[in-house]
């Protein structure tokens, strides 16, 4: 076996991304979020919440650019529950976004199914 022929199939995954794709795997795929009403602790009325870390002291709320930005200062911190829009994380390189399903039963056309 010739060993200047041989490819790493595997990607080096930060222990930040390992991390994320676990609690991605068991997250409730519902939003606990209302996104009318929750809004960014950071930003304030500017933008929806997008994350939500419960901690022992209160919970925060941020917007999809905080989250990022704060990411592993919050996690740091061990939230006792967190849950963030996948699609939030999409950015962070070896994090691996579930697909959604927009399929519709029925004829597409209407609700009938």
């Amino acid at each position: 076996m010739n060993t200047a022929t041989e490819t790493v199939t595997e990607a080096v995954i930060s222990p930040r991304a390992a991390l994320l794709n676990e609690h991605l795997k068991t997250q409730d795929a519902a939003s606990p979020l209302n996104y009318t009403h929750d809004r960014c602790d950071r930003c304030g009325t500017a933008a929806a919440a997008k994350s939500w870390f419960t901690y022992s002291v209160g919970d925060i709320m941020l917007c999809g650019h905080h989250t990022l930005f704060h990411l592993d200062a919050l996690l740091e911190q061990n939230p006792v529950s967190y849950w963030i829009e996948p699609e939030v994380l999409a950015p962070i390189k070896s994090v691996i976004v579930p697909k959604q399903d927009f399929t519709k039963g029925g004829d597409g056309l209407t609700d009938a199914s």
